[in-house]
């Protein structure tokens, strides 16, 4: 048997096949008289907050707020429209009427620039230029435009070089300088000097309780 049949064991991370739980399986178990028992029940009488309408919006719950918006926005909007009449008119009066001989001398050369255009177009394809075409340019370097700058025409319009300005006066630190800590504390030195003292005292005696500890060994150790 254990020659022609497999191994009947089961195999690895394998799942049986289940059904998927649907809304109606997830309201049946929670209608149950066990779960019903333990849940909150649900609260009916609160109270919803009023849906306020936007005055910006609303014309009606705006005017509620202040009457005069109305007569407001339609004093707004006929000022607006005297403004764009009144733009309108000094365009016109700028707009200088032509002559019939002064149409016929601007058709005439749009006429012979339209010509000239397609008869080049048609006689000279090949010279059409290149997409994307830049000539070849040296780069501007410093040099250059420092020269730019000191044309007499570019220096007459600029503003000149402030020379009366003062700079902020670079401040030494305390915690580095000594000589700037003492100005500010007079006592910063003795109090060093105590500080190393009490340092050093402290690594004696430290090292003189080390040495008692120590055992002294016999001379067969030794």
């Amino acid at each position: 048997m254990n020659a022609t049949h497999k191994d009947m064991s089961p195999k690895n991370k394998y799942l049986l096949p289940r059904a998927k739980m649907l809304n109606g399986d997830l309201a049946r178990i929670i209608n149950y008289d066990e779960i019903q028992s333990v849940v909150r029940p649900i609260k009916k009488d609160y109270v919803r907050a009023p849906l306020k309408k936007n005055p910006l919006k609303n014309l009606n719950v705006m005017l509620k707020l202040n009457p005069y918006a109305k007569t407001a926005k339609r004093m707004a909007m006929l000022v607006e429209k005297e403004r764009a009449a009144s733009k309108e008119s000094k365009i016109q009066k700028k707009r200088k009427v032509l002559s019939k001989p002064k149409i016929y001398e601007i058709q005439t050369c749009l006429y012979i620039l339209m010509w000239f255009c397609t008869y080049m177009n048609a006689t000279h394809k090949d010279m059409s230029p290149k997409n994307k075409y830049l000539l070849p340019r040296a780069k501007m370097l410093n040099g250059d435009l420092a020269r730019i700058i000191n044309y007499d025409e570019i220096q007459s319009v600029v503003r000149p070089i402030k020379k009366d300005y003062v700079r902020a006066p670079l401040k030494k630190n305390p915690l580095k300088n000594l000589n700037v800590m003492l100005k500010l504390n007079p006592y910063a030195k003795t109090a060093k000097r105590m500080a190393m003292l009490v340092e050093k005292e402290r690594a004696a005696s430290k090292e003189s309780k080390i040495q008692k500890k120590r055992k002294v060994l016999s001379k067969e150790f030794q």
